[in-house]
Order: C-alpha cells, then sequence, then structure tokens
C-alpha cells in the first residue's frame, strides 16, 4: 500500500468505490427538502393572513351589529372597520360582503383572491383564503321592578306593608 492510499477503519483494506456517495445522495434529497421548507414557509403566511382577516372580520361585525336594526347604516359602518383592518373593497383582490341575518345579526364575510405565494408559486398559481363571522345585537336588559315599587312599601294593591 502507498502512503496517499486511504484505509478503513480495521486497517487492512483501502478505501475503494465509496467516492461521491455523499453527494449523490445529497443531490437526490435537496429538492425534497426545498420543496417541503417552501411549503411551510407558505402554509405559515397563509395561516397568518387567516388569522388577520378573521380578526377584522370578527371587528367589522361587530361594529355593524351595534347600528342594527338599521341595516344600511350597520353594513357603511361595517365596512369602513374593515378597511380600517386593511380590508377595503375597492381593492380587485379583496371582497367584503356585508349580510344582515335576520334582524339582530349581521354577517361579515372577507375573501381575499390572491394571497401572497413565496414558494408555491411554482406549483399553484392562486390562491384563495375567505373567513367570516356573525355578531347578534342584543337588545339591553330591563333593571328593576317592571312596576317601579318593589320595597318601597307604596304597593297599591296593599299587599305589600312598609
Amino acid at each position: 500500500m502507498d502512503a496517499g492510499q486511504k484505509l478503513r477503519g480495521d486497517g487492512d483494506r483501502p478505501l475503494v468505490g465509496d467516492g461521491g456517495y455523499v453527494v449523490a445522495l445529497t443531490g437526490l434529497l435537496i429538492l425534497p427538502l426545498i420543496a417541503a421548507v417552501g411549503l411551510a414557509v407558505d402554509l405559515g403566511a397563509w395561516y397568518a393572513r387567516a388569522a388577520q382577516m378573521q380578526k377584522a372580520a370578527d371587528a367589522a361585525a361587530l361594529a355593524g351589529a351595534a347600528y342594527l336594526p338599521d341595516e344600511g347604516l350597520a353594513a357603511i359602518r361595517a365596512q369602513a372597520v374593515a378597511a380600517q383592518n386593511g380590508f377595503d373593497d375597492a381593492d380587485a383582490d379583496i371582497t367584503v360582503t356585508v349580510t344582515p341575518v335576520g334582524s339582530q345579526q349581521l354577517q361579515v364575510s372577507i375573501d381575499d383572491n390572491d394571497v401572497n405565494q413565496y414558494f408555491t408559486s411554482l406549483f399553484v398559481s392562486n390562491v384563495d383564503v375567505a373567513r367570516s363571522a356573525v355578531a347578534e345585537y342584543v337588545l339591553p336588559v330591563a333593571m328593576g321592578s317592571p312596576r317601579n315599587y318593589l320595597g318601597t312599601g307604596n304597593d297599591p294593591s296593599g299587599a305589600l306593608t312598609a
């Protein structure tokens, strides 16, 4: 054996035929690994966008429901709050739909037809994310006695005494 030849751990046999195995294996596995990382990044971005849309839909529905039963004013207020949160109907890719449900509920739906893509644009042309929220206007609860004499001793029927 000459001085430039590498030996295995046992020292008996020369290292022959294993050159380039790691390079070939890395070359085969690097593309699926990059695709998996790209998909994970895009899924995280889509999840964050969906959470942002849900928060905006919740806020818009709550803001609009306060103006019910005036459906027109409720819809205007819901659209304004959605626009304040970054979801304006004037944008071509975003649709904000306000729908009264009954006389005391308001549904706000936000649809983004072109969510950002960082790596999956090679495989998927367009991603659509939609979220909606429903808010209900609850009438005020009356406080106290409806006859306004409970506990005062002024019962007109004479049943209560002071």
